[in-house]
């Protein structure tokens, strides 16, 4: 079932209604709903505006004083733990928060006349929401309608709130709070609710349905109370889910579902499915995945959506099969253009879903994902019960190119035939170490996507909320009302949310956002991700700058006492700070060391000179995250194995040699080529010691040789993932040396390096690992990169590999002389080995 949906006890039929009313008031009941029904007051919930609203606009008393509306009501034959009725105990909590008087809440009476609030589908709501025939019939029927509309009415001596399920009721709570009374979850948790103190609370009167932007709205944030009190839905699923519907079993039972690869059919490198994608032109596959879609929506009858959104991978079937809709010479964005084929397949298995099958009526769909491979919009129509998530990092708009080839996409989608589309988008923090807020590109993208008919919203977060607060609110407020205005709803949340330390905090975030908007290059699929020179966004300098900001802050809030958490909030945001300052003052540090070619005794005596500043700022770094309890990303794990002084001991290493390799024989080998379908895939060179290429097939791509002086060595251009790699046995407790001498042009967001990781005697990957990276910018001389860690105790096997990613226009990286040595030594580790 979608999350926050809700099916059949939500919808009830007139009769049923009526069979609840005592027998003298059934005949008064009956006329009034016959009366509302030929007045033609329905609500078509599919229907335009988001707002259906009347009113008087009397004013209306909740309360004053003590003197309260009425009890809050409950259906009478709601359970203690139907959401509607959790949904009347929240508004009851903070109405007594509000108004410092308690609520009661309790069920209501067969006729629904008195005083107060209904929460949910009370007699009261069925009355007065003007709810059709039709939708009644819907409700007995149990098909699925919009979850996410809900209905308000504030009426003289009763007050309305009631989803269209039981979930939506939640919301409808949320929203009436936030209206009416101002209350604000502005991050989840106590630390992020503003809830203002009232001695009186009087509505204006009205009536009407209430429809969000954005029909189904959802950010990836584990506190889902944050999610439903900020309106936010997900009933049309936006995932990678087609692993879960052919799985291993239906692999052995139909070995042509199997991908093609390199001419045999494979499931994954490791064995797990998701791994690669199976070959959905193969026989029977569509209709496999439609019974699959059936029984699900046979397992929940009010389900709405059931996703079919392709793996979490580049590498499809290579079938003759395929090669119909996926020849491989069409490129997107430097990818295959894989769309002929995934929408075929997509529209494959809505048309035995829901023409073959029959399935009943209602607003049923499969969703799939537009990424990557699959991005832009097939050259035919989608079939309209497909549902569409185009799947991109918008905050890359900040590069021109990039945000034009963003809304030319999305209009794009608009006209290819899915009867509903939409934005899902990738607003990570805790990915990252340094503030990656971009509220404007967020506004800009939503704002579009709503003129372009689009109707679903997803993001990916993984939040930072020390940094990551005031876009997500955003985020959440425009998702439901597209109308707001943005500045006015982030003055709010830095007024509210920071109290008199508004304006230094405003005036930080805007340098955050300024630094992530004026970021050197050109944009790229989540730039900096699992990359350490992220930090070069937030040099010391910009650090320092906004480090007297938050100073700022601190002072403004000086040593009084607040009614709500101010100084909390902002040692929130400081926390998250540190570390960006000392990540960054760690790789500035680290920047020169890693830039200087070691060519000759100057060079040495300065790199000495530098690495004094380098452990001052690592040890520093190490410490902080040494204190942590949450685990580090990859991007920190990285930045603390670049550790650049094995450099200068290794230009002078002796030992014994487990690899040598000079490539001086490349201009010899042909190098096969990666096969245009199989976009991720291994080419075993002519090198006797087994080395191996696994790389993404780009249109640009190129794996040849670099002539300098006369010599050859490994050259790559156009990588977006390339990895030249071995594998050798080691011996616990040894040290391994790996050295490599590198040189290119690395654009800022890309990343060559070298890298060193274990696999136990089962071949699991540990943790540990060792690195050393060539540097963003211009390197004509050749750099040594090497690193020399201690094998683990559980390390059976060591994996060495040559690593290019993100590679831009113009950007190349060559690799030679490369060695691999047990427990290297210097010169001078051997004299004094002899003197013992």
């Amino acid at each position: 079932m979608a999350e926050g949906f809700a099916h059949a006890p939500d919808f009830q039929p007139l009769s049923s209604i009526l069979y609840r009313v005592p027998a003298p008031a059934k005949q008064t009941t009956a006329i009034i709903l016959l009366l509302t029904l030929l007045a033609g007051v329905c609500h078509e919930l599919s229907a335009k505006p988001r707002r259906s609203v009347t009113g008087d606009h009397l004013p209306v008393t909740l309360f004053s004083g003590s003197d309260v509306l009425g009890p809050i009501f409950v259906p009478r034959k709601a359970g203690d733990d139907d959401s509607e009725v959790k949904a009347a105990r929240e508004l009851a909590h903070y109405l007594e928060r509000i108004s410092g008087h308690e609520w009661e809440v309790k069920r209501e009476s067969r006729v629904g006349t008195e005083p107060g609030i209904y929460v949910g589908h009370t007699l009261r709501y069925w009355i007065d929401s003007g709810q059709s025939l039709a939708s009644s019939r819907d409700g007995l029927a149990r098909l699925p309608r919009r979850p996410d509309a809900y209905f308000l009415r504030v009426g003289q001596e009763r007050v309305v709130i009631s989803g269209n399920t039981g979930e939506a009721t939640g919301r409808a709570v949320a929203h009436f709070l936030g209206d009416y009374a101002g209350v604000r979850w502005f991050i989840p948790g106590p630390l992020g609710e503003s809830v203002p103190r009232k001695m009186r609370m009087e509505l204006t009167s009205r009536a009407g349905w209430f429809n969000p932007a954005y029909d189904s709205r959802w950010m990836r944030v584990a506190d889902t109370d944050w999610n439903r009190r900020n309106r936010l839905d997900n009933w049309i699923p936006s995932n990678h889910n087609l692993y879960r519907l052919v799985k291993r079993a239906d692999y052995a039972r139909h070995p042509a579902w199997k991908p093609q690869v390199r001419g045999e059919r494979i499931v994954g490198h490791l064995g797990h499915s998701y791994e690669t994608q199976p070959d959905i032109a193969g026989p029977g596959i569509s209709e496999h995945v439609a019974r699959e879609v059936v029984r699900a929506f046979a397992g929940s009858l009010g389900k709405p959506s059931v996703s079919i959104g392709m793996n979490d991978s580049f590498i499809f079937s290579t079938s003759e099969a395929s090669r119909v809709d996926f020849p491989g010479d069409a490129y997107y964005r430097d990818l295959p253009n894989a769309s002929e084929l995934v929408f075929r397949f997509s529209n494959a298995v809505a048309e035995d879903a829901f023409t073959t099958y029959r399935l009943p009526g209602g607003a049923r769909y499969v969703s799939q994902l537009a990424y990557l491979m699959h991005l832009a919009p097939p050259s035919f129509p989608v079939n309209p019960q497909v549902a569409v998530y185009i799947a991109t990092d918008r905050g890359q708009w900040y590069d021109e190119a990039r945000r034009a080839s963003g809304i030319e996409l999305i209009e794009d989608w608009s006209e290819s035939g899915a009867e509903r589309f939409g934005l899902r988008d990738y607003y990570y923090g805790q990915r990252y170490f340094i503030p990656r807020v971009f509220p404007s590109l967020i506004a800009e993208s939503l704002r579009l996507g709503e003129a372009c008919d689009a109707t679903l919203f997803m993001a990916e977060t993984d939040a930072a909320w020390g940094f990551d607060g005031p876009k997500l609110w955003l985020a959440a407020q425009l998702a439901a009302d597209i109308d707001a205005d943005e500045e006015r709803l982030l003055d709010e949340f830095y007024t509210r949310f920071y109290g008199p330390a508004a304006e230094p905090m405003l005036s930080f975030f805007a340098l955050c956002e300024n630094q992530w908007l004026s970021q050197p290059g050109p944009a790229t699929w989540l730039k900096y991700f699992n990359n350490p020179a992220q930090a070069s966004i937030f040099p010391p300098a910009v650090c320092d700058e906004l480090d007297d900001y938050l100073m700022q802050a601190e002072q403004a809030l000086g040593e009084a006492d607040f009614a709500e958490p101010f100084r909390e909030r902002v040692a929130l945001t400081r926390r998250a700070f540190i570390k960006t300052q000392l990540a960054s003052d760690c790789y500035h540090a680290w920047l020169p060391l890693a830039s200087n070619p070691l060519a000759d005794e100057a060079e040495r005596e300065r790199f000495t000179a530098d690495e004094q500043f380098f452990h001052q700022a690592y040890d520093k770094f190490y410490a902080y995250m040494k204190a942590q309890t949450k685990e580090p990303t990859l991007a920190e794990r990285l930045l603390l194995a670049m550790k650049p002084g094995v450099r200068l001991e290794a230009l002078d290493w002796r030992g014994i040699p487990l690899a040598t390799e000079t490539f001086s024989s490349l201009g010899r080998v042909k190098l096969p080529d990666l096969d245009p379908l199989t976009n991720e895939t291994v080419i075993h060179w002519s090198f006797p010691s087994g080395w191996s290429i696994r790389a993404v097939r780009t249109e640009t791509l190129a794996i040849g040789a670099h002539v300098a002086s006369g010599d050859l060595a490994l050259k790559v251009e156009g990588g977006r993932r390339f990895s030249f790699f071995n594998w050798f046995p080691v011996e616990p407790g040894q040290l391994l040396g790996v050295r490599v001498m590198a040189k290119g042009r690395i654009s800022p967001g890309g990343i060559a390096r070298v890298i060193v990781r274990w696999a136990d005697a089962d071949g699991k990957l540990l943790d540990d690992l060792a690195i050393s990276v060539l540097p963003e910018g211009e390197h004509q001389s050749w750099i040594p990169l090497a690193v020399c860690p201690r094998v683990p105790e559980q390390a059976r096997r060591a994996y060495v590999s040559l690593k290019v990613d993100k590679q831009f226009a113009g950007d190349w990286v060559a690799f030679d002389n490369l060695i691999i040595l047990e427990n290297p030594r210097t010169p001078r580790e051997i004299d004094a080995t002899k003197t013992l």
